[in-house]
Order: structure tokens, then C-alpha cells, then sequence
């Protein structure tokens, strides 16, 4: 009988350019890792300025309304 050469799988890392099969570097980890908080701080002050101007932003008042006058 012949023997058939099975390759082994190479391994995936989730996160990492398909066709990889070398880990994230810790470089590229601290990059994604620094604009996902960037992302968050924008988003957070972006949503503190909308709660802010809805506060500042009132209805404007109804038109006051006028008694008719007396008629004699």
C-alpha cells in the first residue's frame, strides 16, 4: 500500500488578513486596540453635544392669546 501525505491545517487567527497564518503583531493589536478608543471618545462627546443643544433647545412658547374686547 502507498502512504498519502496529509498536510496538516495551518492554523487561523481570527482578526488577522486572510492568508495569514502568523498571530497579530502586538504593534498591530495596539493600533485597532487605540482607534477603537478614539472611536468611542468621538462617539461619547458626540452624544454629550446632542444632549446638550436638545437641552438647550426649547419649544418656543405659545402665542399669547387676546381677550376680545367688550362689545357694548
Amino acid at each position: 500500500m502507498s502512504e498519502e501525505k496529509t498536510e496538516e491545517p495551518k492554523p487561523v487567527f481570527h482578526g488577522a488578513p486572510s492568508g495569514t497564518t502568523s498571530p497579530p503583531s502586538a504593534e498591530n493589536k495596539f493600533d485597532k486596540t487605540f482607534a477603537a478608543g478614539v472611536a468611542v471618545g468621538i462617539g461619547s462627546a458626540a452624544l454629550v453635544a446632542a444632549l446638550l443643544y436638545a437641552r438647550k433647545v426649547k419649544e418656543k412658547p405659545a402665542a399669547p392669546t387676546v381677550a376680545p374686547e367688550p362689545s357694548d
